[in-house]
């Protein structure tokens, strides 16, 4: 009787072992996966940042104005080139004041 007491003791110490050691490796595994997530994470972020700036590189008014003059023969309008179209005043009818009316100070007609 004693000595499947001791049997069943040293088996139940050989489970938890067994069980301690699984443990132990998923959590070196879990800590490679999350140190690879990490590094993902901030390789995303560095070609975010990289992304960002050649963004704002390429809509840059400097650089756009140098692609139209380089590869579509643009060129500013000549003075007599510009045409000025006049705002009607019934286009502010029924609205409160706009940023447009003070700009082209025009003050709103109400009805």
């Amino acid at each position: 009787m004693v000595r499947i007491l001791y049997f069943i003791v040293a088996l139940i110490i050989v489970i938890m072992a067994f069980f301690y050691m699984w443990l132990r490796t998923e959590q070196v595994r879990y800590g490679y996966l999350i140190s690879q997530r990490y590094e993902h994470l901030l390789e995303l972020r560095r070609t975010n940042e990289k992304l960002k700036l050649e963004w704002s590189l390429l809509t840059s008014p400097t650089n756009l104005q140098e692609i139209a003059q380089k590869e579509f023969s643009m060129r500013p309008p000549k003075l007599q080139e510009i045409i000025f179209v006049p705002i009607p005043s019934d286009l502010f009818r029924n609205s409160e004041s706009t940023e447009t009316e003070s700009y082209y100070n025009l003050e709103p007609t109400c009805s």
